[in-house]
């Protein structure tokens, strides 16, 4: 990249002369020590940001080459072979720590297998603190950066920004460094600065950020601990009517991220104390947008907020459901993955008693069986995903008759889980043969009994009321 700048500035020198030629000078504050100052500080934030990329590369290669020599000494019974092995990681320790400026580690003694393993423990511990040690001052480089940037428009913000994002989604070593840094301090404190001026992509690139460095349980932890769940929701309401819609996107994503299943949901009890703002506000962005991904985004929050027993009562008291089966029928085509989301909410609203009755009045079970119905051609795997997911939502909502009555009227008993379409419960071998990938859980095998008996007498009745 270096080679190519410089011969880059070479063969354009010439027709940049002349272009500048005709331009006005740039504002006073980029020029003179102003200007000296900026040119320092991206280079900076350069500098810092490389660094750490090459630090991370190295322990990474490091990380694999130990997990390495541990299996296969743990396989080994002694011998030449072990003691190449022994030292070939410790070369690996020595190279990362003489790049770092640090002592050699200790060598490794021989002893019985557990002694060994300590060691090589031991010996890791050491490179590991040694590298967060550097890493974090690389990071706190960044983070200064961030913190001194003049204004939040300006390129030295947004580069220190953007270098936080990169390393904070590159590796789960980063993100702990930004965390210590007081990196996500940082940027819900810009979040909260650039909210009070005219809205321009800052916004959403900060968003950005917060959602590739929020994925573990400390970088989760330490944005619940300086404000982040108050100032989201309070960003999320003050956005959802404006016309910005990269800002929706990404603020809705950040709630996505914090509280799905690949963060172990770690950001639910933080988001709960808010759930009675940021559900209406959720609600509201679903009925507003034109965004397919954001609408995507916005169902995925509310299937995921309804886990917690307290949001799912509060979806419910907002008629969510409704708001979200209106939006799949006005948007563009055949959006099975919106369908999935929404399946996906009724089926954990459908675990409720009140949220049966409430979804009976929203004639929810009628939209599964149009879900299941539909075969998109190119859509395969898709819909086999939106079929299993809408198949269990259905069986669970209809261990209430009255949502039985439903199914049966617009032809949809063929749909429930294959269970339920016989009077006798199969073994669960035979379950899972014949449901091909449904997963059936222990509340899923009782829904199943319960709703064959209720799809049962709604048949029985609605052939008694056509004879």
């Amino acid at each position: 990249m270096r080679a190519w700048l410089t011969d880059l500035a070479m063969e354009t020198e010439n027709e940049c002369g002349s272009t500048l030629q005709s331009k006005n000078l740039p504002p006073s504050r980029m020029t003179g020590i102003s200007g000296g100052i900026h040119a320092r500080d991206l280079k900076m934030l350069s500098s810092a940001t490389a660094a750490a990329k090459k630090l991370l590369d190295s322990a990474d290669r490091f990380e694999q080459h130990y997990r390495s020599i541990v299996e296969k000494i743990t396989r080994l019974e002694g011998g030449r072979s072990e003691m190449e092995l022994l030292r070939s990681i410790e070369e690996a320790a020595f190279s990362i720590l003489s790049q770092l400026g640090s002592p050699p580690p200790r060598r490794i003694q021989q002893g019985s297998l557990r002694s060994i393993l300590a060691q090589l423990q031991s010996m890791k511990t050491y490179v590991d603190d040694t590298v967060d040690m550097r890493l974090d001052f690389y990071i706190e480089k960044i983070v200064r950066g961030l913190e001194e940037a003049p204004r939040q428009d300006d390129s030295v913000a947004r580069g220190a920004v953007a270098a936080l994002t990169a390393l904070g989604s590159s590796n789960p070593r980063a993100e702990s460094s930004i965390a210590r840094c007081s990196g996500i301090r940082t940027l819900l404190t810009c979040l909260i600065g650039a909210g009070r001026t005219p809205s321009n992509d800052f916004v959403a690139i900060t968003l950005r950020a917060l959602a590739e460095v929020c994925r573990s349980a400390t970088t989760i932890e330490h944005f619940a601990r300086n404000g982040g769940p108050e100032i989201l929701t309070d960003l999320l309401d003050r956005i959802v009517e404006s016309s910005f819609e990269r800002e929706k996107t990404e603020a809705t994503a950040l709630v996505v991220q914090i509280i799905a299943p690949w963060t172990d949901a770690r950001g639910l009890p933080c988001l709960e104390p808010f759930a009675n703002s940021l559900i209406p506000s959720l609600n509201r962005l679903i009925e507003s947008t034109d965004c397919a991904q954001t609408l995507l985004l916005a169902a995925a929050a509310l299937r995921y907020l309804s886990t917690s027993r307290l949001c799912a009562g509060i979806i419910l008291e907002q008629d969510s459901v409704r708001k979200l089966l209106r939006s799949v029928k006005k948007s563009v085509g055949n959006n099975v993955w919106l369908m999935e989301q929404v399946a996906a909410l009724i089926g954990e609203l459908a675990r409720i008693p009140e949220g049966r009755s409430h979804l009976a009045g929203a004639r929810a079970s009628v939209a599964l069986v149009f879900f299941l119905r539909m075969r998109p051609p190119g859509l395969e795997d898709a819909y086999r995903s939106l079929e299993m997911t809408a198949t269990a939502a259905l069986t669970r909502l209809c261990v209430e008759p009255e949502i039985a009555r439903q199914v049966i009227a617009v032809g949809g008993g063929d749909c429930l889980a294959g269970p339920c379409r016989v009077n006798n419960i199969q073994t669960e071998e035979e379950m899972q043969v014949e449901a091909g990938f449904l997963k059936y859980t222990r509340s899923l095998r009782r829904a199943c009994k319960k709703a064959a008996k209720q799809i049962g007498i709604a048949k029985a009745k609605d052939h008694s009321t056509l004879d």
